[in-house]
């Protein structure tokens, strides 16, 4: 009998601790975003999630994966508001654009489009396997290349960037910059066994079809990326039409 109650007793004072845990983060935490705890499913939950926001998120990947069988658009038709409420934790914490952190290579795991979203990203954003679609940054060159591939399908695109000051946040004092202004160079287009479509410097090609200049509102369509949370494991970023992403670094998931 006295084990079953020290059993009982040394739960609940390990519930006890991670609350406070959780508590003491979203104190911290809430005078830099602003939480909605219905959508997370209530203050307890929330409080839940505070305690480790970053570990709950790549639980929550990792098993959306592999109930997936490895896509990255994995059904969360009933954690999307756990979902949204861990990004918002982790935007809370003042990580943003990091230059150092952000150079090398990055796998996509979770592609959310609004609205606001061409149809060519929902398309390719359903049909995505994990570890065959990138979005590489290149530091020195102020550069990022995002690639999507599947059987049937290559898409490619390279983009300049640029920090800038627009879109920052204040967290505990400090300025974070958050936005990196996008300019897409060149794209390519391949389906199945049609011809390729490419674009660069201007013009326009289909497959072994001589280029022909691109209409000026197509030439480097620009847009903008704000990073909601970067370090050395994973990447959150929300584009100018609303999607948000997240991506890892290799062997992280």
């Amino acid at each position: 009998m006295k084990f079953h109650v020290a059993l009982i007793a040394a739960a609940l004072s390990s519930v006890a601790g991670f609350s406070s845990v959780g508590s003491a983060n979203l104190a911290k935490w809430k005078k830099n975003v602003e939480f909605n705890p219905v959508e997370a499913g209530g203050w307890a939950k929330l409080t839940e999630l505070a305690e480790d926001p970053k570990g709950k998120l790549l639980e929550l990947l990792k098993e959306s994966l592999e109930t997936e069988g490895d896509k990255i658009q994995g059904k969360f038709a009933d954690k999307t508001g756990e979902l949204n409420a861990l990004i918002t934790l982790l935007e809370a914490q003042g990580k943003g654009f990091d230059s150092d952190l952000i150079d090398g290579e990055w796998l996509i795991v979770l592609s959310m489009n609004s609205g606001k979203s061409p149809k060519i990203q929902k398309l390719v954003g359903s049909t995505e396997k994990f570890k065959s679609s990138f979005s590489n940054f290149d530091t020195e060159s102020l550069t990022f290349h995002n690639i999507a591939q599947s059987k049937r399908k290559n898409i490619e695109a390279s983009l300049d960037y640029k920090p800038v000051a627009e879109g920052f946040s204040v967290v505990d004092g400090k300025i974070i910059v958050r936005r990196i202004a996008c300019t897409i160079t060149s794209t390519k287009f391949k389906v199945w066994k049609l011809p390729t479509l490419s674009s660069k410097d201007g013009k326009f090609k289909c497959g072994f079809l001589p280029s022909v200049p691109l209409p000026k509102k197509l030439q480097g369509p620009t847009g903008w990326l704000d990073f909601a949370y970067l370090d050395e494991d994973i990447r959150i970023t929300k584009g100018n039409r609303g999607g948000v992403s997240i991506h890892v670094r290799d062997g992280v998931l």
